[in-house]
């Protein structure tokens, strides 16, 4: 009960705490509508939802926050104090990878100019302060202990960060609020664990995003194109010839866009990166935040730049300069859509056909590795980093059956992939429509992966239920191709 009373006093301190007066007129309330589409039936959106977060004025006109909080947005809104009318917002520039955006509206004249230094200085035990304001239009402060440096991603990036981790936070963050030290500005609240823990992203990671006071878009820096695993086994160790007293991390997996992609080869040893040693779990020793895995060097050189590694591939030792790149998700073969976009599809007197994503799969849930069917997940395993070529272009699928009596018989059939249409390899969804809209055929053959019975269509016979069918499931359009 002691302690609960404690509780309640320390909040309502909190409610009650008062923030420098010169940060009120530079954090914002930003209130966002966002909407996604249904990749299981892609014609339709789904329910809007409503998210809100903080920003940080950081040019005239100009608002920094989270790309994670105006993410598929249909409508933001921001309110800089008490003002009665909310200022319509537009997003400048989104970069996934940073999980950082730029908004551009007419700000109120009282709006101030928050000057981010170009670097922050952690040191443990360090006591920070974050500030967020309400709906109501209150401004609130929390605190918390700075504690550990890491090196990861956020959710969906190709780029890892160094990352200050923080505990002993004295309120839930992660939503964009500006972190402080000694009233120096450090960064923004990007993500929190678990309890009291929570993630800041340096002004470091700002800067290399955008430039200031224009708010344009930095030069581009690397993404990595590849993925290792520690390299600790002994007998394994033997067999890539290092000693083992030797790092090494092993490369696992080379994708085809991106860092590495062309510089590396699955089965090579890195032994080092810019110069600094990578051990057999794929650390290198940094100056002083201590061992952190060695992918966020990349995110720190643009393209521009010059990256040696050393590596072991054959029991040669190799030095080569790292091919630097980006990573677009436009061309994977199973699209990734980040930005919430629509699928593409397509209706032939029913039957729903459509390209392979993974917000398609997201539809059996958070457990969807354990319960998407196999065959596609087998699939998935084989072409994830796969790109876009003139054999193909995407992975097409027959999704399922919207039932007519036409269709009879088909209405079962669905969560399948098509390997070949008419015995040759489907290239792509489109490639599939030009087929099914030539109605001299009488027969279309569908033949599916890994194994089936073929599925024979008459395509005169289909179409001549497309208009039923748009109007029987309320379909605005039966074809949606990029």
């Amino acid at each position: 009960m002691k302690w609960f009373i404690i509780s309640i006093l320390f909040v309502c301190g909190l409610a009650n705490a008062t923030p420098p007066d010169h940060l009120k007129k530079s954090i914002a309330r930003i209130k966002v509508t966002s909407q996604d589409t249904s990749y299981y039936y892609p014609w339709r959106w789904l329910s809007p939802k409503k998210r809100s977060g903080q920003g940080v004025v950081v040019g005239k006109n100009l608002v920094l926050t989270l790309a994670s909080t105006v993410l598929k947005s249909r409508s933001i809104s921001l309110r800089l104090d008490t003002e009665p009318n909310y200022t319509e917002m537009k997003i400048v520039h989104l970069d996934l990878d940073a999980n950082l955006a730029l908004l551009r509206g007419d700000l109120p004249s009282s709006a101030k100019v928050l000057k981010l230094p170009k670097k922050s200085n952690f040191n443990r035990t360090q006591k920070i302060n974050y500030y967020w304001k309400t709906d109501e239009g209150r401004f609130l402060e929390g605190s918390a202990e700075l504690d550990r440096v890491e090196s990861k991603k956020s959710s969906g990036s190709h780029q890892y960060q160094l990352w200050y981790e923080a505990v002993n936070a004295s309120m839930r963050g992660g939503y964009g609020e500006p972190v402080f030290s000694e009233g120096k500005f450090m960064g923004l609240s990007s993500s929190n664990g678990s309890g009291a823990e929570m993630s800041v992203l340096p002004v470091e990671v700002i800067h290399r995003t955008f430039t200031f006071p224009k708010g344009e878009i930095s030069t581009p820096t690397a993404a990595l194109g590849f993925a290792i695993t520690p390299c600790t086994q002994k007998n394994l160790r033997s067999l890539k010839g290092l000693d083992g007293m030797d790092g090494g991390c092993l490369v696992s997996d080379v994708y085809k866009q991106g860092s590495g992609s062309r510089t590396l080869k699955t089965g090579d040893v890195i032994l080092e990166v810019g110069g600094k040693a990578v051990d057999a779990w794929g650390r290198v020793e940094h100056e002083k935040h201590g061992l952190l895995d060695f992918q966020y060097l990349l995110s720190e050189v643009t393209l521009d730049s010059k990256l040696e590694v050393v590596l072991m591939r054959d029991g040669e030792k190799l030095t080569k300069k790292l091919d630097l790149g980006l990573i677009n998700d436009y061309n994977w073969v199973v699209s990734r859509y980040r930005n919430g976009e629509s699928a593409e599809y397509f209706i032939r007197g029913g039957i729903i056909f459509q390209s392979l994503s993974l917000p398609y799969l997201h539809a059996w849930g958070k457990d969807w590795r354990k319960k998407a069917p196999d065959d596609i997940l087998m699939l998935l395993e084989e072409e994830s980093f796969n790109t876009k070529s003139e054999e193909r272009r995407d992975i097409v699928m027959l999704s399922h059956v919207l039932a007519h009596q036409v269709n009879r018989g088909f209405q079962y059939m669905g969560r399948q992939i098509i390997e070949s249409v008419n015995g040759e390899p489907v290239k792509s969804l489109e490639h599939l429509s030009e087929v099914l809209n030539d109605l001299k055929q009488e027969k279309v053959t569908l033949s599916f992966y890994p194994d089936g019975v073929p599925m024979v269509l008459d395509p005169r016979v289909l179409k001549t239920i497309d208009s039923e069918i748009s109007q029987l499931y309320g379909i605005p359009s039966l074809s949606s191709l990029k």
